[in-house]
């Protein structure tokens, strides 16, 4: 199944089996969260950000030169429509599968694109190493391909859920 930019609503046991049958392998069950989460608040964060990216990438090449740091940020959460994160990359998760001979690359460019908070709460997830993980065992397309399957919007699972 091809992943649209909105697939189906997620729940948690149609999440896990679909990690479980691409993961088993490689992590350990009690690993499995280390996968998950990230990939998860990724898929929120890009889904939160789809009627929002062009306007933030406009905004970005308009001032990334122009402006301070600190300035620029403050533009590019108002273009992110006030919220905390934002990301400048050209890349969706989803658009990220169109070129998977690259895909490696143009995923680390897609972490890159998004403000210091965030990048900082990936570090924090130590996701560097399940990433390399995922690439020396050629399951980050997999995973990815997975996850884009899901629709997060806040329209369709709220932050409770």
């Amino acid at each position: 199944m091809t992943p649209t930019e909105f697939g189906k609503k997620p729940t948690t046991d149609i999440i896990w089996s679909m990690l479980d049958q691409h993961l088993h392998l490689v992590f350990k069950r009690h690993e499995l969260g280390t996968v998950m989460f990230p990939f998860i608040v990724l898929r929120r964060m890009d889904c939160m950000l789809h009627d929002v990216n062009d306007k933030v990438r406009a905004s970005y090449e308009q001032f990334h030169r122009l402006l301070p740091e600190d300035k620029l940020d403050l533009v590019l959460r108002k273009a992110a429509g006030n919220r905390r994160f934002y990301n400048t990359s050209r890349f969706t998760l989803v658009s990220l599968l169109d070129d998977a001979p690259n895909l490696t690359t143009n995923f680390k460019i897609y972490l890159g694109g998004f403000n210091h908070e965030v990048q900082e709460i990936f570090r924090n997830f130590a996701f560097e190493a399940t990433f390399t993980k995922l690439v020396r065992n050629k399951l980050l397309y997999p995973v990815l391909q997975a996850i884009c399957e899901y629709d997060f919007r806040t329209e369709t699972v709220t932050d409770h859920e």
